[in-house]
């Protein structure tokens, strides 16, 4: 599939919007099928601009995007500064959708779905930009499945610019909204999902020996906050410096595994929190270090420590089938 991407760190948005637009036209032309814009929080305040100049200037047959608090473009990763990303390419065909989230008899119901009557014969998979603050991710999942009767696979992520409601913007052509999400039905091409948390590992995989409740108290026998502190104390200068931003715990989801590397397959991750003399306090979103079925009765699960590189995308992790698993713990920084 011929596709193009382009990176801008201007901090004008007309100059960013340029640079981008004019590099994915020299590489690939006019009027692609797909494009996908991301910005960061400096260009909130001017996403109409830049997606009414987008496409006008490319001319894509479907244009969605976000904001971000970190933008990657090409090998460039750009993180809580000016940055603009652009991405496309053709392929089939690609149907843009606006999806809400309403409340109806007591629960939340997403509108907007497609009909699946309506779609391509080759539809491969489903494309969505969503608004964390007003768009339940979970309740769109079963509504996909349930209420509009589709089967496919669904790839995307959250906008990450904002820290409370209404401060995302998402694109749809050339209409800019704050809340629900906004996606595309993706035709014609192959699709493989990918999951990757932009961590790397430091230090070698450790067991959880000892825990309580979301606490890992003890790792390979020995108090977790040791552990740790070991870890740090052998880090270079570099390496150190990322890890006092903030550690990343990762838990192995297959322990049968010889090696533990970034994906779905093998590991997931969370951010660990503060710690004490006496307890290392995990704070894993999920119960990654903490049984989560009566087979799971006893939380012995191997941790390794990595360095972030930046924010991944959130993940529901399976519950664990048997009393061994993994736990990592995460910094900084690119693999």
């Amino acid at each position: 599939m011929p596709f193009a991407a382009a990176l801008s760190q201007h901090p004008l948005a007309t100059q960013a919007v340029g640079e981008v637009t004019g590099q994915v036209l020299e590489r690939l032309g006019s009027a692609p099928d797909l494009a996908v814009l991301f910005a960061s929080a400096s260009h909130v305040g001017a996403m109409e601009d830049i997606a009414g100049a987008v496409q006008a200037l490319l001319g894509p047959g479907a244009l969605i995007g976000c904001t971000a608090a970190s933008v990657v473009g090409g090998s460039r990763e750009v993180e809580d500064q000016p940055a603009l990303s652009l991405w496309a390419g053709r392929l089939a065909a690609a149907t843009p959708l606006r999806l809400m989230a309403v409340r109806r008899d007591g629960g939340m119901a997403i509108t907007g779905l497609p009909d699946p009557a309506s779609l391509p014969e080759d539809a491969a998979a489903l494309l969505v930009l969503a608004d964390p603050f007003s768009f339940p991710a979970d309740v769109f999942l079963t509504g996909l499945r349930d209420q509009a009767g589709l089967e496919l696979p669904v790839v995307g992520g959250l906008a990450s610019a904002a820290r409370g409601p209404g401060g995302n913007r998402l694109v749809l052509g050339t209409d800019v909204v704050s809340d629900g999400a906004v996606a595309v039905v993706l035709a014609g091409v192959e699709v493989a999902t990918v999951v990757s948390q932009g961590c790397r590992p430091i230090g070698d995989p450790l067991t959880v020996t000892r825990g309580e409740g979301h606490l890992i108290l003890e790792l390979a026998g020995r108090p977790a906050l040791e552990r740790v502190q070991e870890l740090v104390a052998s880090l270079g200068p570099h390496d150190l410096a990322l890890a006092q931003q903030g550690l990343h715990v990762g838990r192995v989801i297959d322990e049968h595994k010889l090696d533990y590397g970034r994906g779905t397959s093998s590991s997931a991750t969370s951010s660990a929190a503060t710690a004490t003399p006496g307890r290392w306090l995990s704070a894993i979103r999920s119960t990654w270090a903490t049984p989560c079925s009566s087979r799971c009765a006893t939380p012995t699960q191997r941790t390794r420590t990595w360095l972030r590189s930046w924010p991944g995308p959130t993940a529901t992790v399976p519950c664990c089938s048997r009393a061994t698993g993994g736990v990592r713990t995460f910094s900084s920084t690119r693999p």
